[in-house]
């Protein structure tokens, strides 16, 4: 199947009309693929391939519906999807809470909602608006997948900083948007480039700059905070004249707790969950702390900072002898800081050091993790290594899971593997034979 310039021919939606099932199916899931690799916008109607989705639609197919819901880009289908959601036919209420999830997460919620600032004007037609949905004081379902979706991106500055349409936002609310914005993939998009900057990312940029410096010292927004933080890109966010130092200070003095304990422990580190939370926002937006001191390795060992200790692993140029001797130091903090340098990443020989170092423990799928980013963007310094998904090794997987994800990373490993499985193989061939003379040796006595 071919599309051109993005658009469906004459040829293709009579093919839509007669293919069987599994072969439509297969058209949209490359329609998708095609859509995914667009502008991170929302589209107008004058960009929708209409014909194509008119076609699938039509086929009146429950399957089909679920995956066009999930990609559809015309209005007036979108709309026709949402009202199947809202019917009372015979259809199952999964089905129609899918169907609502779907179109809310794709292309379609353009069409849906009535704040059509892309296209200059409101949407007459819309089922949802968004001011009044995430003004209510309790948090709805709809809101969560709204926000998750990347064509929401221009609205979340004002959003956030509860302005503008959306000034009567609940302030409780906005923590718990947080933790929504953070799953949304086009938070790190940058789309800036020699036609200009992309003020939809600067100005969510100087919202969450905002939302990091004043955002009140309780749990709730220390557990948003987190959630957002961890999910942040230092190339897409450069925290440039953060206050840094107050913003550290500021969170070290908090005590989050979970259950019975007055203070929780940090997940990959042996620090409080509070000093954990400090130190990775200096490891990754920290530069300023270390700016002009000219530390030595063996110097920030020893600094008693855990700001500005974290701020050097994560940001400092490191050579391989460097993180040697900082992986040697009894501070077992520093492997998960050097996890967010990405000079040290890209280097085959201190990444080598560092999946040896995390492996078998919480950290490895962060390492995991990291090394899947910076080898979409670095792909260079990844040659001729396997590629792993972070997905594969999570905290609590099983143990055949953690055993995959060892096999895939290092396919050395998977060489030695086999060819001890090839000697095994041939000893136990050789013990057969010997066993089925001796039984005929016997047989004949």
């Amino acid at each position: 199947m071919t599309w051109k310039n993005g658009y469906s021919d004459e040829a293709l939606v009579a093919q839509i009309q007669i293919a069987p099932i599994e072969s439509v199916a297969k058209i949209i899931e490359d329609y998708k693929e095609l859509l995914s690799k667009s502008h991170i916008s929302i589209i107008g109607p004058y960009e929708a391939n209409s014909d194509f989705e008119r076609a699938v639609f039509q086929r009146q197919n429950d399957y089909l519906n679920l995956l066009l819901a999930s990609t559809v880009t015309d209005a007036e289908i979108a709309n026709e999807l949402w009202e199947l959601s809202e019917s009372s036919s015979n259809l199952t209420a999964e089905y129609k809470e899918s169907i609502k999830e779907l179109l809310l997460s794709g292309h379609a919620l353009q069409a849906l909602i009535k704040e059509g600032r892309s296209w200059g004007k409101e949407n007459d037609n819309a089922k949802i608006s968004l001011v009044d949905l995430l003004c209510k004081e309790e948090l709805e379902r709809d809101t969560v997948f709204i926000l998750k979706n990347p064509y929401v991106k221009e609205f979340l500055e004002d959003i956030l900083l509860r302005q503008k349409d959306f000034s009567a936002i609940p302030e409780k609310n906005v923590s718990l948007f947080l933790r929504c914005i953070a799953e949304n993939k086009a938070l790190n998009k940058d789309q800036s480039d020699e036609h200009g900057p992309d003020l939809t990312h600067w100005g969510l940029e100087k919202a969450i700059h905002r939302i990091f410096e004043t955002a009140p010292i309780t749990l709730e927004w220390f557990r948003a905070l987190s959630s957002l933080l961890y999910k942040l890109d230092p190339k897409s966010f450069s925290f440039y004249e953060f206050p840094v130092k107050e913003f550290s200070d500021k969170w070290l003095s908090f005590k989050a707790n979970r259950g019975d304990k007055e203070e929780s422990d940090g997940i990959y580190t042996l620090l409080t969950e509070s000093q954990e939370f400090v130190s990775l926002f200096c490891a990754k937006f920290g530069h300023s702390l270390i700016e002009g001191k000219k530390l030595k390795v063996s110097n920030a060992i020893n600094l008693e900072s855990i700001a500005e200790k974290s701020a050097f692993f994560g940001n400092e140029y490191l050579s391989t002898k460097d993180v040697e001797e900082a992986l040697g130091s009894m501070d077992l903090n520093i492997t998960y800081w050097l996890l967010f340098n990405d000079r040290v990443i890209i280097n085959t020989d201190s990444r080598n050091l560092l999946r040896e170092r995390t492996e078998d423990t919480p950290s490895e799928w962060v390492f995991n993790q990291r090394v899947d980013i910076l080898k979409n963007r670095y792909p260079e310094a990844f040659k001729g290594e396997v590629a792993l998904s972070s997905s594969l090794k999570r905290e609590g997987d099983s143990e055949l899971t953690e055993s995959i994800a060892r096999l895939v990373r290092d396919s050395t490993f998977i060489t030695e593997r086999v060819k001890k499985a090839e000697e095994l193989s041939k000893n136990i061939k050789y013990f057969l034979i010997v066993i089925l003379v001796i039984l005929a040796i016997k047989a004949l006595f």
